[in-house]
């Protein structure tokens, strides 16, 4: 068999033997509580929410993790309040093979000697690479030095960093810290703040606001959390404002194998919807199917996330999208959607990429 037959052959049966959804990463929240109280946090953690995940818990989820997924991230509130239980989870989660991330403020990088301290630690655990929020909406916390501290002294440790900066509309700060040549070295995301959250209470000038429902597809939906107090979600971040029924919340790990719950969201044929075709075309595909009219549930929109939270809150929209969504021709036109997608991954693991660009 020639070796690219052979290549074609293997690239098949991995792809038949995996459930549909490839998870980008599983997120595990150690704590919702925060050192901080950020006036834009979509998750409202701060120094109030004591929810958290104990040692013994978070060892037997990771487990459960490294069956579904390749990547792992601890997040929050603030996962380094938790310093000592989250080097014990990530060496456990290196040792089950993961690529090991982590989000923080950057509160605990005050100078060099600090930093070094505990980025020596993280890189000796197994950490692949660290996310560290800075924005203007942290500067009543913490100092801009901290994040860029973390970002440059990474380099010695062979780890890699990303500088997320959450940017509302004419966000001066962010213009001025996201400036080419002035941090060299340094990587950068800029986010745009969502009205949710406490952002909501943010002036209406904060954001790009439009009538039309917003377009785009939705890639944080393969990005699942575990909570602290045993629900699983599909999506980090608005799922705060989840109703009970939203079919984005997957299962409670305190219930139910978390194995089980995160296969439910590799199989769901909504979170296929959702990151190959977006909130926006999901609901003129109930209308042009159904006639169904009933996905508007505020005036104006300032991003996908709150399309997609009213439409999954919504019981009766639910049941009409799970049967469009449902239908033969659908289910293969998403089936096939995500297969082409992931096909990618796996053909760069072969070294090998014949399709076209």
């Amino acid at each position: 068999m020639s070796g690219s037959l052979s290549m074609r052959v293997e690239l098949m049966k991995q792809i038949a033997n995996e459930p549909v959804v490839d998870l980008r990463t599983v997120g595990i929240a150690l704590t919702l509580r925060c050192n901080f109280q950020c006036a834009h946090c979509i998750t409202e953690s701060g120094p109030e929410n004591r929810q958290t995940i104990d040692k013994s818990q978070a060892l037997a989820l990771i487990d459960r993790i490294a069956c579904e997924s390749e990547n792992i991230c601890f997040t929050g509130g603030e996962s380094f309040l938790r310093r000592n239980d989250l080097f014990v989870c990530i060496a456990r989660a290196r040792e089950l093979g993961l690529n090991v991330s982590a989000v923080t403020n950057g509160f605990w990088a005050k100078n060099d000697e600090q930093t070094r301290e505990t980025l020596h630690r993280l890189a000796e655990c197994g950490l692949s690479g660290i996310c560290i929020s800075l924005d203007r909406f942290h500067l009543p916390f913490v100092e801009p030095s901290n994040a860029l501290r973390i970002a440059r002294l990474c380099q010695e440790y062979g780890l890699n960093h990303l500088i997320r900066v959450c940017a509302t509309v004419d966000d001066e700060f962010a213009e001025e810290l996201i400036n080419p040549g002035r941090y060299p070295g340094v990587n950068f995301q800029r986010v745009r703040v969502l009205k949710m959250g406490r952002a909501v209470h943010l002036p209406a000038h904060s954001f790009k606001s439009s009538p039309e429902f917003p377009d785009g597809c939705c890639s944080t939906v393969r990005s699942p959390i575990v909570l602290p107090g045993g629900l699983v979600q599909a999506c980090c971040g608005p799922g705060v404002h989840f109703r009970e029924k939203n079919p984005l919340n997957l299962g409670n790990w305190k219930n139910e194998d978390l194995s089980t719950i995160l296969r439910r969201a590799r199989t769901s044929p909504l979170v296929m919807a959702l990151y190959s075709f977006g909130p926006k075309r999901i609901a003129e595909l109930l209308d042009s199917v159904s006639h169904y009219d009933n996905v508007r549930q505020r005036p104006q929109y300032t991003g996908i996330c709150e399309l997609c939270v009213d439409m999954c809150n919504q019981e009766n929209t639910v049941a009409v999208m799970e049967r469009v969504l449902c239908q033969p021709e659908m289910s293969m036109k998403l089936i096939a959607s995500i297969a082409y997608q992931q096909s990618f991954r796996y053909l760069d693991r072969f070294d090998y990429m014949d399709l076209p660009e």
